[in-house]
């Protein structure tokens, strides 16, 4: 105990011993020192700052151009600063860039908009459920992939996801939308029917009647697509003619 006491009892010496004046005097004298060395060598905050949205800017860019280059060869090509586009017989994929740079837009062109009108309720369903980062949205008569993202924390991954993501939008069409529809007029089909006791063979017999008339399809449609958008009709309808109750 004496010994630890005698330990704490230099320490506490040791370390609060009065400084001299002239001991004052020279740390004063080392840390105005430092602080000059400092201040000559340094860049003002603004120019720092200014520096540091250039370089991430540039690597951004960079970025952004060398992994368009590698999903998509030499079709990828610069517009303008900030704007790409790549450009098939398939697509077309545009790449903006927000004038200060802050967001990230990739468009893509799936069909006209009136021919997604139709579809309308299904497109923002999908939105909701489906679409992930992406989104449906209409503009300048056009039905749009679009997916949009602060640049600050995009990562080369969300961005290659997102390219991704667009194509298979671009690639599915109608098809997604469409068949949500089918099914919701295929179920409120079978209901109808159950509840008037119809059978399922009277059902597809009382469909095939709604095409001829033009109640489920265009009359103007050609034999050969009217047989198969028709069977595609009758195919559903058997599939899901048990899962309906009336």
């Amino acid at each position: 105990a004496e010994a630890i006491a005698t330990a704490l009892s230099s320490h506490s010496t040791h370390r609060y011993t009065p400084r001299t004046a002239q001991h004052h005097s020279a740390h004063r004298y080392a840390e105005a020192k430092a602080t000059a060395l400092y201040t000559q060598h340094s860049f003002p905050h603004s120019a720092l700052s200014t520096l540091h949205s250039a370089l991430r800017e540039a690597m951004q860019v960079t970025e952004i151009q060398t992994t368009l280059e590698t999903f998509f060869g030499d079709t990828a090509r610069l517009l303008a600063p900030g704007s790409w586009q790549v450009e098939t017989p398939d697509f077309r994929l545009l790449v903006l860039l927000s004038d200060d740079r802050s967001w990230l837009r990739l468009l893509i062109p799936i069909l006209p908009a009136q021919e997604a009108l139709p579809f309308l309720e299904q497109w923002l369903e999908e939105n909701f459920d489906a679409t992930q980062e992406t989104r449906y949205a209409l503009n300048q008569n056009v039905l749009w992939g679009v997916y949009q993202h602060s640049t600050a924390s995009l990562a080369p991954e969300d961005f290659q996801s997102a390219i991704a993501r667009l194509l298979e939008l671009r690639q599915n069409g109608l098809s997604n939308a469409f068949d949500i529809y089918v099914d919701r007029r295929i179920r409120s089909i079978i209901l109808a029917a159950k509840q008037q006791g119809q059978s399922l063979e009277s059902t597809l017999q009382t469909l095939n009647r709604f095409y001829e008339e033009g109640v489920m399809g265009e009359l103007s449609q050609t034999g050969e697509s009217r047989d198969r958008i028709l069977a595609a009709w009758q195919r559903r309808l058997e599939s899901l003619w048990s899962e309906v109750e009336g």
